[in-house]
């Protein structure tokens, strides 16, 4: 019978069976039915129903549904199997149903994770490939370096003494520097100090001056006017407008008194449109100069060449020399060394033709004085007395450890007897009373049989 199955007839839905055992005076209340139906006639029944049980209470037995008769209750344990499928049924559906969603879950997130693997894949394929063509440019590249090299290489001439370069090249680097600090340090210090700002050149700036403005004693050139007097040539110079700015005027500050010393002429020159003898000065006194310094600057290569030969000719000596001196050096660390190994060697053979001439002695330990065993026996006896104590302590032990265990055994044997029996007087006992409930249900079916006929 599966679960959920009534087997008899249930005490709670029973209400019809106790009103009935109520009409009888019999006390009959659940499982505790009694043997004194069966001490009662048909006719004190039939009274007894007749008396106490009308259309009432089969009306509420009826509404209560409970089943009262063998068939009933076989047809509600039917009804109650086929509940039971199909809530069994649903169950399955159910889980079927969840089943499939998680299936399709699976297979979704499946698939997205095929994907961004797939993803993956061809961005590290990509990657990949991207580092190949990478790679075979740079050796292509390397290639190509290497073979234009081989190639130029015999056009190559190697020069080993370029240390004359080499300082050239380090003096001029130096040199630029320098000038690069100079440069930064004169823009820094003019940031810092501006120029003056004379309020003399401010005054005079917007004013044109004619050359000369100041007379100037010089021979008379041939071909050439009389220079103009200082006066007419300031006249000449100033318009009406300037009076004040005329010598004698006084509006003339303390300071103009005098012509300025940086605005008159040092020296007479000669006329470029009708005499070209200075264009031929100047032309041979730049090609001399040119000269010189072509002269100057091969003159300073021969130096150049001069000192780096005898530079190098100074390193060649300086290097022999370091090299002679390093294998003489290395001379004497030899024979150093060779005369300390001779000695090491003599002192050795020395030692061992010393230790050889002594004569062998005692190699043996040295001698000690005789103990007495009476210590030791006392303390093997009381090991021996310690060990017998523990050994009697461990079987003690054990033998209280198994009659523990005996009696442990025992007591669980005699609870399992016990609830043996409680279960044989429950099982007795409820046997019991499926048979006095089919029985009462017996003579509660007889007595309707018999009240049905009689209506």
């Amino acid at each position: 019978v599966g679960k959920g199955i009534v087997l008899g007839v249930p005490e709670v839905h029973d209400t019809t069976s106790s009103k009935v055992a109520a009409a009888f005076g019999t006390g009959v209340v659940g499982n505790n039915a009694g043997p004194n139906l069966a001490n009662l006639s048909v006719q004190d029944m039939e009274s007894k129903l007749q008396q106490k049980f009308h259309k009432k209470s089969m009306g509420a037995a009826r509404a209560a549904r409970a089943p009262h008769t063998a068939r009933a209750l076989l047809e509600e344990n039917r009804q109650l199997i086929a509940e039971k499928r199909e809530r069994r049924a649903l169950q399955r559906k159910t889980s079927r149903e969840e089943f499939d969603k998680l299936v399709v879950h699976d297979q979704m997130s499946i698939a997205g994770e095929k994907a961004r693997e797939q993803d993956r894949r061809h961005a590290h394929r990509e990657l990949a490939e991207q580092y190949k063509e990478e790679i075979s440019g740079h050796k292509q590249t390397k290639c190509s370096a290497y073979e234009a090299k081989r190639v130029g290489g015999s056009e190559i001439q190697y020069f080993p003494f370029v240390e004359g370069e080499t300082i050239d090249q380090d003096r001029k680097a130096k040199n630029m520097t320098m000038r690069e600090e100079m440069q930064a340090f004169l823009r820094e210090q003019k940031q810092e100090h501006p120029p003056r700002m004379d309020q003399l050149l401010t005054d005079v700036k917007g004013v044109p001056i004619k050359y000369p403005v100041e007379p100037v004693t010089a021979r008379a050139v041939r071909g050439h006017a009389a220079p103009l007097p200082a006066a007419s040539a300031l006249d000449a110079a100033l318009g009406p407008d300037d009076a004040g700015l005329r010598p004698g005027s006084a509006q003339l500050s303390t300071h103009m008194s005098r012509h300025p010393r940086f605005l008159t002429r040092a020296t007479e020159h000669m006329s470029r449109r009708l005499q070209d003898q200075h264009v031929r000065q100047a032309l041979q006194h730049k090609v001399l100069e040119t000269k010189a310094e072509i002269e100057a600057l091969a003159k300073e290569k021969q130096r150049e060449q001069v000192q780096w030969e005898e530079g190098m000719l100074v390193n060649d000596a300086h290097r022999q020399d370091k090299d002679q001196a390093r294998t003489a050096e290395l001379k004497r660390n030899a024979e150093y060394l060779r005369v300390q190994m001779e000695d090491r060697k003599k002192t050795r053979e020395e030692n061992k033709q010393a230790l050889r001439c002594e004569a062998a002695g005692y190699w043996g330990p040295e001698e000690k004085p005789a103990k007495s065993t009476d210590a030791t026996r006392g303390h093997v006896v009381d090991l021996i007395k310690q060990m017998e104590v523990d050994q009697h302590r461990r079987h003690q032990d054990r033998g209280q450890r198994l009659a523990q265990e005996k009696q442990i055994n025992a007591n669980c044997m005699v609870q399992l007897s016990e609830e043996r029996k409680r279960e044989l007087e429950k099982q007795l006992q409820h046997r019991e009373v499926l048979t006095t409930t089919w029985a009462s249900q017996q003579k509660i079916k007889q007595v309707m049989s018999t009240l049905e006929r009689r209506r």
